[in-house]
């Protein structure tokens, strides 16, 4: 980043006091144009001062006095002191990054860029050195030592004089009279009376302190935008609010099925409208409890089905029915991004779509065409005919919510497609013919 210096506005002695400052930009103390501010052009005082008037807050220049011709006439002209990435800030009278600027990685080719994200990572064997990469160079660990390994392959010093290596403090004592060597679990340096627990095999370097061989830690950014790079070191960060670094390295929102990213005490879901997923503050609500808004689930998303008589209660966030615990499905939301896997249904709980054969009062049997059988749901109010969202168990029992040939959703009545077997549809009605549905249950469902 370039030089910045402080400005001081003066005529006469106080202009002399002036040069004794650096030059930064700053200026009014409101967000309007000062009419008396200086503007590009304009004849000044004294040489080298400066001045940010509003006309140029927003941009990385300033107002400088510099001569005008060669018989000593001085003019305000427009000078850049800030950084391509940033901008003079009146107020404060400072350069501030602008994160919306395309030169925030200006100069960089790795690192953070300074607004929460990263400027790339470095291929294996290279290090980010103030924006660069750089070819890895193992630094040896020498502080308060006076012999031993450094962690390079080299030594911290060498003892002289009779004087040995002390294995737990790395400083040069006499040797003990009764001294013992000591190498157990040690492959290399000192063995505590003079000599030594071997040598390290070629690319590898004595570790101090185990005393292990070890090859140096090469940092390691492939294909990784962000996140450890192996060695304690970065590969960068994520910009933006709802952006985490997941396990392949790399800038994504947080994950609602498998509720990963989000910080310590909240959890990943969806907001209001769709918005999302995003992080939300966790509460202590399990699925398939009450709930009273989207921060009182521990995880999943609080919604209220309609077609239920549970309220609003938490439910797990699924893709697929795999995303599901067993007797449970994956069900599509009509108007949500998002899908959630059905709640309250026991393991095995299974059921005959035309039997209707639930053992609770008030549940019925209902299926979603990618689950592996029909299982019993609490039955919902809908009638033959009603609009429904895509929820299986919004419709009454022994009827399912469908949407035939890209149709509107719509509750349909259950009937079976053996010829003159029961249920039957209702050859006088709206939907008089039985079309195939679940042929492992003979199930059909009554069409136009």
């Amino acid at each position: 980043m370039r030089k910045r210096y402080a400005w001081i506005l003066a005529v006469g002695l106080a202009a002399s006091a002036a040069a004794l400052y650096g030059l930064a930009c700053g200026g009014g103390d409101d967000g309007t144009e000062d009419p008396k501010a200086p503007k590009s052009g304009e004849a000044c005082l004294v040489e080298s001062e400066s001045e940010c008037g509003k006309s140029l807050e927003g941009t990385n220049a300033v107002l400088m006095c510099v001569p005008a011709d060669d018989k000593g006439s001085l003019k305000w002209t427009e000078q850049e002191v800030c950084a391509k990435a940033e901008v003079c800030e009146v107020d404060s009278a400072t350069c501030k990054i602008n994160c919306d600027s395309p030169f925030v990685c200006d100069g960089k080719e790795c690192g953070d860029d300074g607004c929460g994200g990263s400027c790339g990572g470095c291929p294996v064997g290279e290090n980010c050195v103030g924006g660069v990469c750089k070819e890895y160079v193992c630094e040896p660990t020498c502080d308060g030592v006076e012999c031993g390994p450094d962690g390079c392959g080299g030594e911290c010093g060498t003892c002289t004089g009779g004087l040995i290596c002390d294995q737990t403090t790395y400083t040069c004592i006499a040797k003990p009279s009764d001294c013992v060597p000591n190498c157990l679990n040690k492959a290399c340096g000192p063995n505590g009376c003079g000599g030594s627990c071997g040598l390290c095999a070629d690319g590898t370097f004595c570790m101090p302190v185990s005393q292990a061989c070890e090859g140096p830690c090469m940092p390691d950014c492939t294909n990784r935008e962000c996140g450890d790079d192996g060695c304690g070191g970065s590969c960068g960060g994520c910009a933006g609010d709802n952006l985490f670094c997941n396990t392949d390295g790399k800038c994504a929102p947080c994950d609602p099925i498998k509720n990963l990213y989000c910080p310590e005490g909240s959890y990943c879901t969806y907001g209001q409208d769709n918005t999302g997923p995003l992080c939300e503050v966790a509460g202590t609500q399990k699925y398939g409890e009450p709930c009273g808004g989207t921060d009182s689930c521990a995880e999943g998303i609080c919604i209220e089905l309609s077609g239920t008589e549970t309220g609003a209660i938490c439910y797990p966030i699924c893709a697929t029915h795999s995303d599901c615990g067993e007797g449970m499905q994956c069900m599509d939301l009509q108007g949500s991004v998002y899908k959630v896997c059905s709640v309250g249904a026991e393991p095995d709980k299974k059921c005959n779509l035309l039997l209707q054969d639930c053992e609770l009062e008030g549940d019925g049997c209902y299926f979603d065409g990618g689950a592996n059988a029909p299982i019993c749901l609490t039955a919902g109010t809908k009638l033959e005919g009603d609009g429904c969202s895509g929820q299986p168990n919004e419709c009454a029992e022994g009827l399912q919510c469908l949407s035939a040939g890209g149709a509107a959703w719509t509750c349909r009545k259950f009937c079976n497609t053996s010829k003159g077997k029961e249920p039957l549809c209702d050859a006088e009605g709206p939907f008089p013919k039985c079309t195939n549905y679940y042929s492992k249950q003979a199930a059909g469902y009554c069409t136009k």
